[in-house]
């Protein structure tokens, strides 16, 4: 049973042993996963003997196992490495377990996973494993409830650790010129426990809150002694050292679902609205279920919204059936919806939903300007698009409350309102800097001139 990109998978404990098995990477041929075997003898109430590809280790019962490495037989002549952790939950009455998304294991890539080629390797030798998935913070896994917070945070600091682990080793090499490194745990932290911080979020637990309401502020706080360590150890008078964040954070209370709305003020048209009087409500059973763009019919539909707060026009030339003629009628309809978004206020405490709404020409450049969505939503504090638009689904509700963990968010957020933090060991001589700054500041400090296609300037005088 598939969950939040995970999978529950039924086992049977026969005599004290449980035969599971991993699935793997997609055999070539077969448009199967392939199964790498995984077993248990139960010990006693408390321990737990795990088998993986030959190799064995003994887990407690609420601890984590280390990375457990084992190879993926692809072909005869073609092995595939990874590693993955397990966490035993309990053995009786039920046997549970957790393992974590697979890595590929960085001290045997099977595809580049680094650069140099050889660089994962070269980490490894001074590390040991590390986690190497993109999405390194388990965030689904707490979502689904398949993880208590306490188990989620302990986590988090194991791999917060690692990714210290190798910044320390290459930071410690002195070869370096320019050295850049992201931390997201911070990020991880705000959207999972975000619920804690906002007593007006409808997540909000009196209980959970006195047990991890300080669990993003701790997480903030050791960012801070780590930084503390690096400017004692590393950072000297020949040093700029400078401390960036991307975003800023909201409380996420509700869902607004852009493509319910667009519906009910006659932009989008799906199956059965043909049916309806002038001005009568769409009945809720004649939404229509499922993700992206459920029977709709494109060629009466103006708009239709995707991702994480874009709106999109059915725009003539451009969509396959494409109705809004470029000019007059798209500009009209871009002022149209814009103003009536503004307007629209949350039924339930009479709050603007938008703080503001971006359109494409003044808020995108480039060569590709053509294929940007035509609005992009700035969401009012509390607000944000819901899981449903963002893969093209049109819900009864327009506006619903978010029970979901995932409680904090920045993602649509109105960017006036969502400023992100900017510390430096020099005087900031730039009024309002922003992320695409960076860049130019970074060329500038090595004398080296910003292209044309690049906006942006350096937030530091260098003449000074």
């Amino acid at each position: 049973q598939p969950v939040g990109g995970g999978k529950l998978v039924k086992v049977n404990v026969i005599n004290g042993e449980v035969a599971t098995y991993l699935e793997t990477l997609v055999h070539p041929k077969k448009n199967e996963r392939i199964r790498v075997p995984l077993n248990f003898s139960i010990r006693d109430d408390r321990t737990v003997e795990v088998r993986l590809d030959e190799r064995s280790t003994i887990l407690k019962v609420g601890t984590w196992s280390e990375w457990l490495p084992f190879r993926v037989k692809i072909t005869p002549f073609l092995k595939a490495a990874g590693i993955c952790r397990c966490y035993v939950f309990s053995t009786t009455p039920e046997f549970r377990l957790y393992v974590t998304p697979l890595s590929m294991d960085p001290s045997d890539p099977y595809m580049p996973m680094s650069f140099p080629d050889g660089f994962s390797r070269e980490l490894f030798e001074k590390v040991g494993y590390f986690k190497t998935v993109g999405w390194a913070y388990d965030t689904s896994v707490l979502n689904e409830e398949r993880l208590s917070e306490a188990q989620w945070l302990e986590a988090m600091k194991m791999i917060t650790a690692e990714r210290e682990r190798i910044f320390y080793s290459e930071l410690e090499r002195r070869d370096w010129d320019l050295f850049i490194c992201a931390f997201t745990d911070t990020d991880r932290a705000a959207h999972m426990f975000y619920r804690y911080l906002d007593i007006g979020h409808p997540g909000y637990d009196p209980i959970g809150a006195a047990q991890f309401g300080d669990a993003l502020e701790s997480t903030y706080r050791h960012m801070d002694r780590f930084v503390g360590e690096v400017m004692d150890k590393y950072v000297d008078e020949e040093t700029t050292l400078i401390v960036m964040s991307d975003h800023g954070f909201h409380s996420f209370r509700r869902g607004f679902n852009t493509n319910t709305w667009l519906a009910q003020n006659g932009y989008l048209f799906f199956e059965g609205m043909e049916k309806l009087l002038p001005g009568q409500e769409i009945p809720e059973e004649m939404y229509p279920q499922g993700d992206f763009f459920p029977k709709v019919v494109w060629e009466k539909t103006k708009a239709y919204a995707l991702g994480t707060g874009q709106i999109y026009f059915n725009l003539k030339g451009r969509e396959a059936k494409g109705i809004v003629k470029p000019g007059e009628e798209y500009d009209h309809l871009l002022d149209e919806i814009a103003m009536k978004l503004m307007e629209v206020r949350d039924p339930l405490n009479g709050k603007p939903v938008f703080s503001a709404i971006y359109k494409s020409k003044d808020v995108y450049r480039g060569d590709y300007i053509s294929a940007a969505p035509e609005l992009q939503l700035g969401f009012a504090e509390g607000y944000r698009t819901s899981k449903e638009t963002m893969l093209g689904g049109i819900p009864p509700a327009l506006i619903t409350n978010n029970l979901s963990k995932w409680s904090g968010d920045h993602s649509a957020s109105a960017m006036e309102e969502t400023p992100g933090v900017l510390f430096a060991n020099r005087p900031i001589d730039k009024d309002n800097p922003a992320i695409i700054d960076f860049a130019p500041t970074v060329l500038g400090f090595f004398d080296v001139g910003t292209p044309p296609v690049m906006e942006g300037s350096s937030f530091f005088d260098y003449a000074k």
